[in-house]
């Protein structure tokens, strides 16, 4: 039961380590290509900003594998703490409150970059592009990709709920 245990736990941290990575990878590659986009009238500024809603779905999808392990790895515990073992980490974690509060504020400074670039991009670069090649929906392209963006990001304070059920 420990090597399955050990297992999930080093398959969350894996988890957390490629979502911090493709946070920052996305990040750097918004702000090269938001000052890019700024010399250049390009197709990139129209593409760039569906990198951010993609870095949206991303970060929801591992939050969820995460938080789903997490609920995994509770039950091992349950049954481990039955058979003698002291409280391990996800037993421990859910105990702390401060978490709770913490980790959302950090994430949102986090992930202000990223939002900021995709929405200038969006809204001024992707707008401009549209309209001077005339493809229709030029203004409800910022909005879509916007509220996709923050709709799927908007989707991490229930993720925790829906990976435990």
């Amino acid at each position: 039961m420990w090597e399955v245990y050990n297992a999930v736990r080093q398959e969350i941290m894996l988890n957390h380590a490629l979502m911090h990575w493709v946070s920052l990878a996305v990040a750097i590659t918004l702000l090269a290509g938001t000052a890019f986009c700024e010399s250049r009238t390009t197709a990139l500024s129209v593409l760039l900003p569906l990198l951010g809603v993609a870095w949206a779905a991303a970060t929801v999808r591992f939050d969820f594998l995460i938080h789903r392990q997490g609920a995994y790895l509770q039950h091992l515990e349950a049954t481990l703490t039955q058979q003698g073992v002291p409280i391990l980490w996800e037993t421990w974690k859910q105990q702390q409150h401060a978490q709770k509060i913490a980790l959302p504020i950090l994430d949102l400074i986090a992930s202000i970059p990223i939002i900021a670039a995709s929405a200038h991009l969006a809204f001024r670069p992707a707008t401009q592009y549209l309209a001077k090649n005339a493809f229709p929906g030029a203004r409800a392209y910022s909005w879509v990709i916007i509220t996709l963006q923050l709709t799927l990001l908007a989707l991490l304070g229930i993720i925790p709920t829906i990976a435990r059920r």
